[in-house]
């Protein structure tokens, strides 16, 4: 399976040190260069990016319709942008993608989206782990991700630890 993945998801996992999980579901991972960039700006807060910066499992590609690409910078952030416009000319599995308004403008233009809560139930789903709300607790602490707590509930009741 293949993905486009937008800064903050790669960034929540790197901060718990859970990049395992995508490489595991994922074959591979797609980043445009923007993201690339942001996920490496965490490196001087303290966060270890090294296995990002290696993983051959992970590659840069810059989006080729830069008209898109600034149309839709106008709308959301430029790493969202770059990553829409990238998965609307690749056609992956899925964008990786949490931001509201980035998800709803990409599930409008046709492309399937993935949150990080949806990456840790698939995850428990295909048995890479074993316990989902340890993640997802973890994520509501360490990278401070936050989830509702009506998304937190119902993740728990797909996760079957409710």
């Amino acid at each position: 399976m293949l993905i486009i993945s937008d800064s903050s998801p790669l960034i929540c996992f790197i901060k718990i040190n859970r990049l395992d999980i995508l490489q595991k579901l994922f074959s591979e991972v797609i980043v445009p260069p923007i993201v690339y960039e942001e996920v490496q700006r965490i490196k001087p807060l303290g966060f270890e990016v090294d296995e990002f910066l290696q993983a051959q499992w992970i590659t840069v590609q810059k989006p080729t319709n830069e008209t898109l690409v600034s149309d839709l910078s106008l709308k959301v952030d430029d790493a969202e942008a770059e990553a829409i416009a990238l998965a609307k000319e690749i056609a992956p599995d899925f964008l990786l993608i949490d931001e509201r308004k980035g998800t709803s403008l990409a599930r409008n233009m046709g492309i399937k989206t993935i949150g990080v809560v949806g990456i840790v139930i698939r995850a428990k789903d295909k048995k890479i782990i074993s316990e989902g709300k340890v993640l997802l607790d973890e994520l509501r602490t360490k990278p401070k991700f936050w989830i509702s707590e009506d998304v937190y509930r119902l993740a728990l009741g797909m996760l079957g630890e409710d």
